[in-house]
């Protein structure tokens, strides 16, 4: 028989507070340090676009947060493809030289792809691959999908038959949210609001999936490229159509004001451009640039804001139009054989979590500087609460922890309820690990999807003992404070974590009364 166990936590009701529910107390530790460099990677080209090869330190002026800051050394760091390196460098030597090789990560972005675009373009897409493999390229092949996140396709490889047969099998997956809506000749309120639960979890899946890539790629050497392609990052800018007739396009002002889930209070206001700014800073603090290929004919209409927000302002470039293709090859090869590393002094001496703006100027006349506008200088527990968010954002793309759960509201007056549940937690899975801690940590979150307000609890479940005692699985009760709610449907989602490295998170509905 499982031990069951039984808790009883306080529920806490603003999204603002979880910030400091999650924060701990770290021992402070004392260094003492001389200089302490900052790495940036930047590509200088001259007006026609050509990489300039001969820059020294003395070529460069470099300014953090407006102030012009020491530059202790400039490289030109040259990439090479495998095959060279292997040639170049026999035996062990060439591994550590190895690190530093012509690598892309190909992220395909099928949340955000319909089918029919993707058939359009899937010739094109498999002669971009196949060129970048023939310019010494190894390729990561990735792909975002609506229900299962992040997936990868193949790891480094130049095989072009492997390449090839991956993307012939790729499919768009983008289901069309707003199609209920246009059958809809008389919409209501209700309708309405229902349609803005849809944009926000195509939203918050879109968001979700990126943060699942920093921390996948962040300690790959040197400067992380992604290749992104997309039909476009969804923003009421690209999706002119969803103006469905309706006096004054009140549709679009109701999307408009969608927020987006933020218990962890990573910005704000919770608002898709401010979450779209948090995935630019944690992108720059880990040097991964994006590079952004938007499939489909789009020279009519706004270019994609998103994409090529999040792609120049992680100094890469966006690419959209007839010229696609031909253009984003030509400068993704350009960027990715050479750059130049700066080592500077930073303004800041610790983490601070602040942003610091970042401009880089070069004296050559006529010289083009490509760059990454900054950095936040992170603590470990605020990238905690961002791997933590994502999962919260899109709970189906978090599944290293196997679990089952129930939970239902128990009325307790007017207005007043609590949650009951049991989270049911295989033990097997921990076994492995024989000298690590044996402590998950349990959240539960309960959205008021009007009032854009969370109801947040956590408590660490100790498997110590159920372990030592060979217990098969764990039954763990819970029961929160009583919640001031109105009668309706409430989002819930229970996410367990172990040391902040495996993550599985599960969402439920659950109704209060009659709504």
């Amino acid at each position: 028989m499982a031990k069951i166990r039984k808790a009883f936590f306080l529920v806490i009701i603003s999204a603002i507070s979880v910030a400091f529910l999650l924060a701990q107390e770290l021992p402070q530790e004392h260094h003492e340090v001389v200089v302490r460099l900052k790495l940036l990677d930047v590509i200088v080209t001259d007006a026609g676009g050509n990489f300039i090869l001969d820059l020294s330190r003395n070529d460069f002026q470099l300014f953090e947060d407006g102030q012009l800051r020491p530059i202790e050394s400039v490289e030109l760091v040259t990439l090479k493809s495998k095959e060279e390196i292997l040639a170049k460098y026999p035996g062990e030597a060439a591994q550590e030289e190895l690190k530093a090789r012509k690598r892309i990560y190909v992220l395909f972005d099928w949340l955000n792809t319909d089918p029919i675009t993707l058939r359009r373009a899937r010739d094109e897409l498999s002669r971009l691959m196949l060129n970048l493999v023939e310019e010494g390229f190894e390729l990561k092949l990735l792909a975002l999908y609506p229900e299962k996140g992040l997936e990868e396709l193949c790891d480094f490889s130049s095989d072009r038959e492997l390449i090839s047969q991956i993307i012939s099998a790729l499919e768009g997956n983008l289901t069309p949210i707003f199609l209920s809506a246009e059958r809809d000749s008389s919409p209501d309120q209700t309708s309405d609001f229902s349609l803005r639960l849809q944009w926000q979890d195509l939203l918050q899946k879109s968001l979700s999936g990126f943060l699942q890539l920093i921390p996948m790629i962040k300690e790959a050497p040197g400067r992380k490229t992604v290749l992104l392609i997309s039909s476009g990052l969804t923003e009421k800018e690209s999706l002119p159509y969803l103006d469905l007739g309706r006096a004054g396009g009140s549709l679009i002002t109701q999307i408009d004001r969608v927020k987006i889930f933020d218990p962890f209070d990573l910005t704000k206001n919770s608002t898709y451009p401010e979450f779209l700014e948090e995935l630019v800073h944690l992108a720059n603090s880990n040097l991964i640039t994006f590079y952004g290929l938007q499939l489909g004919q789009v020279e009519e209409v706004e270019s994609n804001l998103a994409l090529s927000y999040l792609s120049k302002k992680t100094g890469g470039a966006y690419f959209r139009g007839a010229e696609a293709f031909s253009i984003g090859e030509k400068v993704i090869k350009r960027d990715n054989i050479r750059y130049y590393e700066i080592a500077y002094v930073p303004a800041s001496r610790e983490e601070d979590g602040k942003f610091h703006r970042v401009e880089v100027k070069c004296t050559r006349e006529g010289a083009r500087v490509h760059f990454r506008d900054g950095y936040v200088e992170y603590k470990e527990q605020e990238l905690t609460n961002r791997r933590l968010a994502s999962a919260f954002l899109a709970p189906d793309f978090y599944q290293d922890i196997d679990f089952e759960v129930s939970i239902e509201a128990r009325p307790q007056g007017q207005n007043n309820v609590i949650f009951h549940g049991n989270l049911y937690l295989p033990l097997d899975q921990f076994l492995w690990q024989l000298d690590t801690s044996k402590k998950v940590t349990f959240f539960i979150g309960i959205k008021e999807m009007n009032q854009q307000k969370v109801h947040f609890g956590q408590e660490e479940i100790d498997l110590t003992e159920d372990l030592q005692q060979g217990k098969k699985y764990l039954i763990y009760e819970f029961t929160t404070t009583k919640i001031k709610l109105k009668p309706g449907r409430y989002g819930v989602v229970i996410t367990v974590t172990w040391k902040g490295e495996k993550t599985g998170s599960k969402h439920l509905w659950t109704k209060i009364g009659t709504p």
